[in-house]
């Protein structure tokens, strides 16, 4: 392709980056200024926490079986033997999360997220991940349970005392964000980087409007997280971005008996909850 054209697009691509964010801005903020903001993540944006050995094996377990499935759309398929493991998660999330966003968020999705120092870096070089970035959703929050790793691809964030930005720190957060839009590679080391460590059981929740980035690039060992996702629905229409229910992707499923855990049924929405046999279908309709 031409080099004129090339950069013609990319210039395109972060002209339409900073005309989204700036039409975001006001419409997160109302529904975000409603949010508590209390509990673990209010200091800092950021939590951190351990599940039990018993509850990684399980983990390990549904991981194995889940590798099994990767044609399914509903890749994740939690039984019943599941069922200490996504208690312990469970009870911890709901408590952090209701604190945090209010009694108005929702479980949008479960994944898995697989690293390795094998796998081609160039496939993770063009991932939008491993450049410093915020999801532009607005306050939302990932939980990230590894149930392998050695601590060598951290999550890197900037924490901020700031639950909603103030002006001037957003409009950095935009500009650090919009090189990656520009089509160069930002992961330059930011004054009061925080790393988020995935080891065995480790369990990080953040809030990814805090810039955030993957660190790959000194990998040693093969890293598997549980991804779990939370977000107010209200939102959803609005961003048109990285957040909701997607079918083959943020979908799941589990057995009907596992929504006796009344911690997960309090963070799962009734609108996208549906029966069939002896499965909970979990996904937009």
């Amino acid at each position: 392709m031409n080099i004129f054209l090339k950069i013609y697009k990319r210039l395109i691509i972060g002209i339409k980056f900073y005309i989204r964010v700036f039409k975001l801005r006001k419409n997160l903020y109302e529904i975000d200024r409603k949010s508590p903001f209390s509990g673990a993540l209010s200091a800092k944006g950021y939590a951190c926490f351990n599940i039990s050995r018993k509850s990684v094996k399980l983990l390990s377990n549904l991981y194995d079986i889940s590798k099994n499935n990767e044609n399914e759309k509903y890749r994740i398929s939690i039984e019943k033997k599941h069922y200490t493991a996504f208690n312990e998660i469970f009870k911890l999330a709901e408590k952090e999360v209701i604190e945090y966003l209010g009694n108005k968020v929702f479980l949008d999705g479960i994944n898995w997220m697989v690293s390795s120092k094998f796998k081609s870096h160039e496939k993770l070089r063009k991932s939008n991940s491993i450049n410093w970035h915020t999801d532009n959703v607005g306050a939302r929050i990932k939980m990230f349970i590894c149930i392998k790793g050695d601590g060598s691809q951290p999550t890197l964030i900037l924490p901020n005392s700031d639950r909603i930005p103030t002006t001037i720190s957003w409009l950095k957060s935009i500009l650090i964000e919009s090189f990656r839009w520009f089509g160069i590679e930002n992961k330059v080391k930011l004054i009061g980087t925080k790393k988020l460590i995935h080891v065995e059981g480790s369990v990080n929740l953040l809030d990814t409007q805090l810039l955030h980035r993957g660190s790959y690039e000194n990998a040693r060992k093969e890293r598997i997280l549980l991804s779990l996702e939370f977000s107010i629905p209200e939102k959803h229409a609005i961003s048109r971005g990285p957040i909701g229910t997607k079918y083959g992707y943020n979908s799941f499923k589990f057995d009907k008996e596992l929504i006796n855990i009344n911690s997960l049924k309090n963070l799962l929405d009734p609108e996208r909850v549906y029966k069939k046999d002896k499965f909970v279908f979990y996904n937009e309709k």
